[in-house]
């Protein structure tokens, strides 16, 4: 008997961004490197957040925060 596969989109995002405690974080991309669509979405997480992570501050301008 065959089994499917099932892409944890939570798993990957909670991985990208370090929340999982360690022995689950080791297991949970363990898991996910098997998987190639998978790897690839924690590849595309982890590029997304260091994007944001690099990028300056939001501000609002005064007029911006005027009409707040």
């Amino acid at each position: 008997m065959s089994t499917m596969h099932k892409h944890n989109h939570d798993l990957i995002a909670a991985l990208a961004e370090g929340v999982l405690a360690a022995d689950l974080a080791d297991q949970a991309e363990a898991d996910i490197l098997t998987c190639a669509e998978c790897s690839a979405d924690l590849a595309d997480q982890r590029a997304a957040l260091a994007a944001l992570q690099a990028a300056p501050p939001a501000t609002l301008t005064a007029v911006e925060s005027s009409e707040l």
